[in-house]
């Protein structure tokens, strides 16, 4: 969301770019592909949320995912086009580099909230992982 303010402020200060590659072919168009498949990668909590489920169905548990990847898809696409729509072709890789958090406080909150959600984010991961773990090695910790 601060990405998209701050691209609302400062992206069209000179007029629209003209440098902005709309399409592109081969091994550039799918460069990306890689960091959205990462970033859905949220087979691994299933079980424990279809466990902390009320009334616990099939049905509900694919309506509830797929309401959480379209969501998580909505704000990765967004955070993408306007981080390109502000800085044009000095995007390479991330374009949170090209924030500077110390001069633009709106980025500084949105650094912070990034941070928390990492630190949260690692925490939710790692108990799934730590009972797979637990169940290949026949270790009942309960």
């Amino acid at each position: 969301i601060c990405m998209v303010i701050h691209s609302a402020q400062n992206g069209m200060q000179n007029g629209q770019r003209t440098e902005l590659i709309f399409f592109q072919s081969g091994n550039n168009a799918i460069q990306g592909l890689a960091i959205f498949m990462f970033s859905f990668g949220s087979q691994l909590n299933c079980y424990e949320v279809f466990g902390e489920m009320h009334k616990p169905t099939a049905r509900r548990l694919t309506l509830g995912s797929a309401v959480g990847v379209i969501l998580a898809f909505i704000l990765f696409l967004f955070a993408g086009v306007f981080g390109y729509l502000d800085f044009g072709e000095r995007v390479i890789g991330s374009s949170l580099n090209l924030y500077n958090p110390i001069k633009e406080p709106l980025m500084g909150v949105a650094y912070a909230g990034l941070m928390i959600k990492l630190c949260v984010g690692y925490g939710l991961m790692i108990i799934p992982v730590r009972d797979a773990i637990y169940h290949v090695c026949s270790v009942n910790v309960m």
